[in-house]
């Protein structure tokens, strides 16, 4: 009983790391989509946009 325990929560760390890593990656890919989407619109008043919005905090 005490051995499979042990490897329920030696099978745990694995698990946690990848979601750990999973979560960082699609952050970065989201971070990546929302830096490329500013970049390509940047000349279609997506900097005046910003400008209205920090203005109309």
């Amino acid at each position: 009983m005490s051995a499979s325990h042990h490897d329920v929560s030696q099978d745990k760390g694995p698990a946690f790391v990848g979601l750990f890593v999973g979560m960082i990656l699609l952050g970065a890919f989201m971070y990546g989509m929302v830096q490329f989407t500013n970049a390509r619109y940047a000349g279609h008043g997506a900097a005046e946009k910003g400008a209205a919005v920090e203005a109309h905090k």
